[in-house]
């Protein structure tokens, strides 16, 4: 069954937020098949598989959003971080400990590489463990002091986002920093066009949408450079979340409640994924690349999957 048509400005990105949110963390769970297909699927597919990354500056584009609406609708700073630790903090370590307790303990006996990858602080060293949530805790530490400074100033976000920009072309970033810089990107833009959003301003929808047309600069191989490739990916995952919204506006409901559903554990699936993804490496060992590998990863994304929506019954509970 249909349903009527709900908003056509910019509020129908908080609408839609769940369902958006549950497409993103699909296509995660999609683009980490990459290394599991590569040599049974063909160059240009395995490519396009690459490109499910995008869904996490989908997320980090609806989380700017989200704490810009959070701090606006209550500016209780504890409030603020009391959310975030039952919604990021306690599903982490809930799922993270009992996986890195069994590869960082039990097989590779390190206790010191334990302590790095629960902590998140082994990504900045060493680039290994969960990377969007070790970008994520600072910004949503940060982000109360810095919503306070920004709030009526959106135009602040647009500048940081130019200046972030004009840095990585002047000097670069490591290549593991690449998925981070544009998860920055697409959160300030995130904050900067919040309040617009608020207004339902039909400007901030369509000129998110808009920003597609940058998709060609890189993929198509027209100007293949570090800071394009941070641009490309911000704004791609910026204009799928407002092409989607309005898609979504107009799609079945049995479809968007599946999404919702999927929406509401994102990060849990993000989880669930790397993790088992991680065990399954050890499992399969060289055989990670043929069929029984495809097959594996299949597994992999389905119990994934099931094991967030359980966990996210069990956070309700709590």
């Amino acid at each position: 069954m249909y349903e009527e048509k709900n908003e056509s400005g910019g509020q129908l990105l908080n609408i839609h937020r769940k369902e958006i949110f549950g497409f993103a963390a699909l296509m995660i769970v999609f683009g980490h098949s990459q290394d599991f297909v590569h040599s049974v699927f063909p160059d240009s597919l395995v490519s396009v598989i690459g490109y499910g990354g995008i869904g996490v500056t989908m997320f980090a584009f609806l989380s700017g959003i989200g704490l810009w609406h959070s701090l606006d609708n209550n500016d209780d700073i504890l409030n603020f971080y009391k959310k975030r630790i039952k919604r990021v903090i306690i599903p982490y370590f809930f799922i993270a400990i009992p996986f890195c307790l069994f590869l960082d303990i039990y097989v590779k006996k390190d206790a010191m590489l334990f302590i790095q990858e629960v902590t998140c602080v082994g990504y900045w060293i060493n680039g290994r463990g969960a990377w969007y949530v070790a970008w994520l805790i600072p910004v949503y530490a940060a982000y109360p002091l810095y919503g306070r400074i920004a709030h009526n100033r959106n135009w602040l976000s647009a500048v940081l986002a130019i200046v972030e920009i004009i840095m990585i072309a002047l000097i670069g970033i490591p290549i593991r920093f690449q998925s981070v810089a544009a998860a920055t990107l697409a959160f300030l833009i995130g904050v900067f066009l919040a309040k617009f959003i608020k207004a339902n301003s039909v400007w901030a929808i369509r000129g998110a949408a808009s920003l597609i047309l940058f998709a060609p600069v890189y993929f198509f191989g027209i100007l293949r450079t570090q800071t394009m490739y941070v641009i490309s990916f911000a704004c791609i995952g910026i204009s799928l979340c407002a092409i989607l919204a309005v898609v979504l506006d107009h799609s079945i409901k049995s479809m968007k409640r599946m999404l919702a559903e999927v929406g509401a554990v994102s990060l849990e699936s993000y989880l669930f994924n790397i993790y088992i993804i991680s065990v399954s490496r050890i499992i399969l060992k060289n055989q990670i690349s043929s069929f029984v590998g495809v097959l594996t990863y299949v597994c992999v994304a389905i119990i994934g999957i099931a094991l967030s929506l359980y966990v996210g019954k069990l956070e309700k509970r709590v």
